[in-house]
C-alpha cells in the first residue's frame, strides 16, 4: 500500500477488520478506532467506506501480482517443478495467515454488491498477469527438457485450477491435511506432465 501514514493505517485497519469480520462489521467507527483517531478525520481522506474499499481494492491486484512474481525470482534457481511447487506452498500460507490474503478471500466469497462489478474486473486483470508469468516458466520447463506435455494452454489451466484448490481446501482448519493434500494432488499432476511417453 503506499499514500500518507494516516491513509496507510486506514486502509491496513481496514484490511484486518474486513479479514476478521466482514465487509458490514468493518464501520467506519471501528476503523477509526483501530487507527486510533477519531471517526470524523476519516473523511479528510475518504468519502465513506466503500472509498476506503475501492482504494485497496485498486491496489491489491498490483499488490498480489508482485508478491507472486517475487515468489518466482526467489526460487528461480530451482528446478522448474520446485518452483511451481513453492509457488502453490506460498499461495496457501498467504490465503490463510495474512491479514492481506484473508482480505482477499473475503472479498472474493463474499463481495460487499456495490463491489462486486468493480472487483470481478479487477479479479480478472490480475488473473490476466498472472497467467502470463506461469505461461514462461512451463515453456521454460519443456524447453529445458523438465515437461514433456507440449500443450501449454492445458498446463497453464491445470496449474491455475490448483492454485484455485489451494484456495477452497482454506476451508478445512486442518493445516496439516490441506498440506498433505496439496502435496498429494502436485506430485500426481506431476508425474502426469514430467513422464516421458513411449
Amino acid at each position: 500500500m503506499k499514500g500518507n501514514l494516516t491513509v496507510l493505517k486506514i486502509q491496513e485497519a481496514t484490511i484486518k477488520l474486513f479479514a476478521e469480520n466482514g465487509y458490514e462489521k468493518a464501520t467506519l467507527t471501528e476503523i477509526a478506532k483501530a487507527v486510533g483517531i477519531k471517526k470524523p478525520s476519516i473523511y479528510a481522506h475518504f468519502e465513506n467506506k466503500q472509498e476506503i474499499f475501492l482504494s485497496i481494492i485498486e491496489e491489491l491486484s498490483s499488490v498480489y501480482v508482485a508478491k507472486f512474481k517475487d515468489e518466482f525470482e526467489k526460487y528461480h534457481t530451482l528446478t522448474v517443478e520446485n518452483q511451481l511447487y513453492s509457488v502453490l506452498e506460498s499461495t496457501r500460507l498467504f490465503f490463510q495467515h495474512e491479514d492481506l490474503g484473508i482480505f482477499l478471500k473475503r472479498m472474493l466469497l463474499f463481495p460487499p454488491k456495490e463491489l462486486e462489478g468493480h472487483l470481478l474486473k479487477r479479479y480478472e486483470e490480475f488473473e490476466n498477469q498472472l497467467l502470463i508469468v506461469i505461461r514462461g516458466i512451463f515453456e521454460k520447463g519443456i524447453l529445458e527438457g523438465e515437461i514433456f506435455h507440449n500443450e501449454v494452454d492445458e498446463l497453464v489451466d491445470a496449474y491455475i485450477h490448483l492454485l484455485d484448490s489451494c484456495f477452497i481446501q482454506l476451508f478445512d482448519p486442518d493445516d496439516e491435511l490441506v498440506k498433505k493434500r496439496l502435496k498429494a494432488t502436485w506430485c500426481f499432476f506431476w508425474r502426469s506432465i514430467s513422464t516421458k511417453r513411449s
